[in-house]
């Protein structure tokens, strides 16, 4: 009787015991939810890499120098304006010619800006002036035969090559053209001719 009992008590364990194992199942955790752990980490580490080189700043070197009060090479963040760098130079000396240059424009590294003089920059279009071509044209757009070039006569109507060459034989040996009509003088060109070009031409350099 009391090994049936004990039997009976055994039993009744085993089966709390087998019951408390039922529950405690081990959690399983599948690949793909460690996958997308793995993918959200290098998303973050992917991140933290391109917002530091975000942060990086280039820079530019540039010569700014004549008539600022402290010229100089000067280091200055990528994307300034020349303003910027005069700013940094001390400013315009009172005799610049402080719009010759576009204050506006974006600085370029390794350019050098030389802000002239007043004096300097008037020297300069004066020069500038006297270098230009002399215009053969008249402020109406005529072209003055006493003072045209071959190349110039061949642009008019009618007057090719041969034609242009006369008119500078005729101005060679002497002949002055006092008035349009008188081209007509040319060997060569007629009324017809004068007629094609007399809106075109003047005669005031004779």
């Amino acid at each position: 009787m009391k090994i049936n009992i004990l039997k009976v008590m055994f039993s009744a364990l085993l089966m709390l015991f087998l019951i408390g194992c039922g529950n405690d199942k081990p959690t399983l955790v599948s690949s793909d939810s460690v996958s997308i752990n793995a993918s959200d980490a290098q998303e973050e580490v992917t991140g933290a890499d391109d917002s530091a080189e975000n942060s990086k700043v280039s820079y530019v070197y540039v010569h700014i120098s004549g008539a600022v009060n402290m010229p100089g090479v000067y280091e200055l963040e990528s994307g300034s304006r020349l303003y910027d760098a005069v700013e940094l130079a001390g400013g315009f000396r009172e005799d610049a010619k402080e719009d010759y240059l576009n204050l506006a424009g974006l600085l370029e590294d390794g350019t050098q800006y030389i802000v002239p003089t007043k004096q300097e920059a008037a020297m300069m279009a004066v020069s500038q002036e006297a270098a230009a071509p002399m215009s053969h044209y008249d402020k109406d757009g005529k072209l003055d035969i006493n003072l045209a070039t071959k190349d110039e006569l061949m642009k008019l109507s009618g007057i090719g090559e041969t034609r242009a060459q006369a008119i500078i034989s005729y101005r060679d040996g002497g002949g002055v053209f006092d008035s349009p009509e008188s081209i007509m003088n040319v060997s060569g060109i007629k009324e017809a001719t004068y007629n094609s070009i007399k809106d075109q031409i003047t005669a005031n350099g004779g």
